[in-house]
């Protein structure tokens, strides 16, 4: 029997999962969803499989599966992570078109940034789920960069848009009645090796570079930083976002961001919570 090539569902269908569907309770019914080698060939197939999808037990049983080994679920699973994969390459498809790379004309059109609700149903405290998240955000960084989406530009949209401007003051004398607050467009871009899920490295610029302290202020801790700390902070945490680090990798900082200074914050990566 011909195989079709995974993988087999469409962007349209993928969405589907997100919405509409009931949640199947029970063990994984392999033969509804699959051939006995694990090939998902019919329609029938592949709407049992969405439900499936849709039940966190069920799919957490058949990564369990395939992970243990078992041959049929490992075939399952490999379809699933590409239909993943290619849906994540859609998503940076239509976030790149011509127009989307435009400045300006990206932020003002919804349809050029992506809308990741639709994986909602995918816990990210549980591991296969946690999977095929990264699976499909993985693909779309990859694509969006390959496409000319700059790297700063592929962090915001994976983690929803942000945007993030610095007012200046105009040079010269203050000019009131105008009304008018000058702001310039900034960038921020870096690069960095996914060395997760247990190692972390950062760069650091020597000491007295970069000014960190956290205060405990009126009850409330007070970070105290200068833009080279912060500048700092924000490659953490983008490498945070965009790495394999799953929930529970904490960081231990140090003041001054100084290997043998005293610890004043720690970084503890969490799932999403409902």
């Amino acid at each position: 029997m011909n195989r079709p090539s995974a993988p087999f569902l469409s962007i349209s269908l993928l969405v589907a999962w997100g919405f509409g569907l009931t949640a199947q309770a029970g063990a994984p019914d392999y033969d509804a969803f699959s051939e006995p080698d694990g090939a998902i060939v019919t329609e029938h197939q592949q709407a049992a499989l969405i439900a499936l999808v849709r039940s966190p037990e069920q799919l957490e049983a058949v990564y369990a599966d395939a992970a243990k080994g078992n041959e049929r679920a490992k075939h399952v699973w490999q379809q699933l992570e590409a239909t993943f994969t290619a849906a994540g390459e859609g998503v940076a498809d239509r976030a790149t078109r011509p127009g989307c790379l435009v400045p300006g004309y990206r932020e003002l059109s919804r349809s050029c940034i992506p809308d990741w609700s639709f994986l909602s149903f995918l816990a990210q405290d549980r591991p296969g789920a946690a999977r095929l998240r990264r699976a499909i955000f993985a693909a779309f960084a990859a694509r969006a960069r390959a496409n000319g989406l700059e790297n700063q530009i592929v962090l915001s949209v994976v983690n929803g848009l942000v945007s993030v401007r610095r007012q200046q003051a105009s040079q010269g004398a203050e000019r009131p009645h105008q009304g008018v607050t000058v702001s310039t467009r900034k960038r921020f871009q870096f690069e960095f090796d996914d060395e997760g899920p247990r190692t972390f490295t950062f760069d650091y610029a020597g000491e007295h570079a970069q000014q960190l302290d956290v205060r405990l202020e009126d009850g409330v801790p007070a970070l105290y930083a200068n833009q080279q700390a912060c500048a700092l902070l924000a490659r953490i945490f983008g490498k945070l976002a965009l790495s394999s680090y799953e929930p529970g990798f904490h960081l231990h900082i140090e003041k001054d961001f100084q290997a043998e200074g005293v610890e004043v914050m720690r970084i503890t990566l969490i799932g999403d919570t409902k």
